[in-house]
């Protein structure tokens, strides 16, 4: 053996892969240690069984391999391999033939154990589809990008999220304008600071990047991007991109309607007193920096509980949305308008002076003022509204508004449906109301309230035929406090009904004694507030009283005011007449003051009507007085009702109305209002009374 066969030898019994020396019919001739270890046999045992003894004869490839040898010599396949205990391995089978020195083909077999590699095969492949199935599975969309940020690989939920199909999704790209991504704050996200972009071009991640697309549908979806780099071995730049994302538009609106909960009202849509004082302390910032001045309004609709007590809520917060948006339509982008509750808006108005703030108050009061259709009512609501001025009224907006509540209630008190600019005059009211209304709490108690009567007279003959009960107020340290202050004070915080209530009873009973002292019989004239003539049950709280304290019901007549009726006059009818059913007399006070629509004057079932003070206190001087007390005495004689003339002071007033038919009159020419005791002493002495006439 020379010294290459030898070194064949050596590298044929050393190497590690399995050798065997084959004919072509198959027969072995030698086979290396590896080869014997391998099949588990001896090289006896393998030149023995031939090769066909080693290869199933099921292997799938087993035809082609055989095939490809015998047409060039050479082969490769994969095949299942028999031990000798009968096992089978996977492993792949090298051939290649040569001719020996006795010209005998002879083929080199060379075969390699693939079981372990077929094992971590099959484990990557079961790994790789958990992963794939996982993928698939997720609620975060997940898609892979190549170098230009083309879409290569994505799941279902991707798919999803971007609102896109699979065919639409292959080889998208993030430079595609019709994705039409957007940054939170709502500004275009262009391609090249698109995140998957960004992180193709750095090689750094980005994540949780919050932005939003249109889907091809119109809808806008916010979602919360990851972009993580891939990067091939030893390269600095990415080949690809994996982004995750996941859909957070609920949480996103969830959050804005947190916001639009703590900074906006949630019926009107308007900016809360939250926000209001943001917005306030900007426009301050402003005013102060440019020494400018600034408004504050405060605007209060006139008479809106009535909507809510006679059309129900539902119609109220209508009429609330449209005068919110008529107001909002109404002023400049940089206002700010904000309700407070109920029906109370505050308005800022930055860079506005005393002329400006009157020029939109005029035109709010306008506006608000115009009929609206809510549902099958055609409603007209009035505002009051109270200005002050920065730095002027106050420097803070609590005082600020403080100031322009107070001129709110001025414009009320002085007719509503206007505007009243705050004036330092109007700083002691409010603490005197405050003391009042405390005080009123405990005036009926501490009987600090009381009746006065001022009697009533008929101008045929002189003699008594009423008495009209006036409330009085002493109060130990304030002294004597007008009704005129006090009433309004007791309507505002509800006081009124238990008060009217009792003035009811205390009249009804006080007339039954004088009645059953042996007085002649006469009418009892109880002045009612708005309040308490709006009470629902307030017909039969009078029936009950008056049923009570034993006093027959015609001998009681209620005064309603003339504004009171007609501000709303289907409501009034309807309390009227069930008053008028109960056989209890009503009477329109203070008339001539107010707007009396003639067919709802008409419908009202009323027996007397009073003429006001305002017009007889002139009377024998003013044309134009004289004129309305003279209308309204024919009108009313026209339509078959009694007329009353109030604060008669002199002898030539008196002959006025005598003259023109007035049927009966009061005031001081006869009496002032005196108490029960002076009241029954003036009656005993009725027949000086008459003299006068």
């Amino acid at each position: 053996m020379d010294h290459h066969e030898s070194w064949y030898r050596a590298v044929f019994e050393h190497s590690m892969e399995a050798v065997l020396f084959t004919a072509p019919d198959g027969l072995i001739f030698a086979a290396n240690p590896a080869a014997c270890h391998l099949f588990g046999r001896t090289e006896e045992e393998l030149c023995k069984v031939g090769r066909p003894g080693l290869i199933d004869a099921c292997s799938p490839h087993l035809t082609n391999f055989l095939a490809e040898r015998a047409r060039n010599g050479q082969a490769r396949a994969e095949l299942i391999f028999i031990r000798g205990d009968g096992s089978r391995f996977p492993g792949e089978a090298s051939s290649e033939q040569f001719v020996n020195d006795q010209q005998e083909i002879r083929t080199i077999l060379i075969v390699r154990d693939l079981t372990e590699h077929k094992k971590s095969e099959r484990l990557l492949a079961e790994s790789e589809e958990q992963y794939r199935l996982l993928v698939a599975a997720m609620e975060e969309g997940v898609t892979l990008q190549d170098e230009n940020s083309a879409i290569i690989a994505f799941n279902k939920s991707a798919e999803r999220i971007l609102g896109l199909t699979a065919d639409q999704l292959k080889g998208k790209t993030s430079f595609d304008p019709n994705w039409y991504p957007i940054h939170e704050d709502g500004s275009p996200f262009p391609g090249e600071t698109h995140p998957v972009v960004d992180t193709l071009r750095t090689g750094l991640p980005h994540s949780n990047v919050i932005m939003g697309i249109h889907k091809p549908d119109g809808q806008l979806t916010w979602i919360s991007i990851n972009v993580q780099p891939i990067f091939k071995e030893g390269k600095a730049t990415p080949y690809r991109v994996v982004a995750t994302m996941h859909d957070i538009t609920e949480n996103k609106l969830a959050n804005e309607r947190i916001e639009r909960l703590a900074h906006f009202d949630q019926l009107t849509g308007l900016p809360n007193r939250t926000l209001l004082n943001d917005r306030f302390r900007y426009a301050l910032s402003l005013a102060q920096r440019n020494d400018e001045s600034l408004a504050v309004m405060f605007i209060d609709l006139d008479h809106f509980k009535d909507i809510n007590d006679s059309l129900g809520h539902n119609i109220g917060d209508q009429v609330l949305m449209e005068v919110a948006r008529r107001l909002k339509a109404s002023l400049r982008e940089e206002d700010t308008l904000s309700r407070q509750g109920g029906d109370e808006y505050i308005l800022i108005l930055p860079d506005c002076d005393a002329d400006g703030a009157a020029l939109v108050a005029s035109k709010l009061i306008e506006v608000v003022a115009q009929p609206c259709q809510i549902e099958q009512h055609e409603l007209i609501v009035t505002p009051s509204v109270g200005i002050t001025l920065y730095p002027h009224d106050g420097e803070t907006l609590e005082l600020l508004s403080k100031h322009a509540d107070s001129a709110m209630y001025r414009a009320k008190n002085e007719g509503r449906n206007g505007f009243r600019f705050y004036t330092s005059e109007m700083q002691a009211h409010p603490a005197r109301n405050l003391q009042l209304a405390n005080m009123l709490r405990y005036a009926l108690e501490r009987h600090q309230l009381q009746l006065h009567y001022q009697p009533q007279l008929s101008l045929q003959d002189g003699h008594i035929v009423g008495v009209e009960a006036l409330l009085r107020r002493e109060h130990p340290e304030m002294g004597m406090v007008s009704p005129a202050e006090f009433i309004p004070i007791a309507e505002s915080t509800g006081q009124i009904i238990q008060i009217g209530e009792w003035v009811l009873r205390t009249a009804a009973r006080q007339l039954k004694d004088w009645m059953d002292s042996g007085m002649p019989p006469m009418i009892m004239a109880v002045n009612l507030s708005a309040v308490q003539f709006r009470q629902n049950n307030f017909p039969e709280l009078v029936n009950h009283i008056l049923d009570e304290e034993r006093l027959p019901h015609h001998f009681l007549e209620l005064e309603l005011t003339e504004a009171t009726a007609m501000d709303n006059p289907k409501a009034a009818i309807n309390v009227i007449d069930k008053l008028h059913e109960r056989g209890i007399r009503m009477s329109i006070d203070d008339f001539g003051t107010g707007y009396s629509s003639l067919s709802y004057l008409k419908q009202f079932n009323v027996y007397k009507l009073k003429i006001d003070q305002s017009f007889v206190r002139d009377i024998t001087d003013d044309p134009e007085d004289r004129a309305i007390v003279t209308a309204i005495i024919n009108m009313a004689s026209s339509l078959g009702l009694q007329t009353i003339a109030e604060g008669v002071e002199t002898a030539s007033q008196l002959n006025f109305l005598r003259l023109k038919g007035c049927n009966e009159v009061q005031g001081y020419y006869f009496s002032k209002p005196l108490t029960a005791m002076l009241f029954k002493a003036f009656v005993a002495r009725n027949k000086d009374a008459r003299a006068a006439f």
